[in-house]
């Protein structure tokens, strides 16, 4: 697959991907992101190799577990 295809195809695949939930997409490992966002100075990598919706959620899934109840 070249990149020509990609750059032809980027919105569509684009709205293909955020049609679906990040639960959905990462149902596989995301139980795993707690144990990690509750440690203490935690880091988390994104590749950047989308559009930044699963960067989102890990950032809002990390400021809800520091706001106190």
């Amino acid at each position: 697959m070249s990149t020509d295809y990609y750059n032809n195809q980027v919105n569509e695949i684009a709205q293909q991907y955020l049609s679906v939930k990040f639960e959905e997409v990462h149902s596989t490992w995301s139980q795993h992101l707690t144990p990690i966002l509750e440690k203490p100075n935690a880091s988390i990598l994104d590749i950047g190799a989308g559009v930044g919706r699963d960067v989102k959620r890990i950032a809002e899934l990390a400021a809800a577990m520091q706001t106190p109840s």
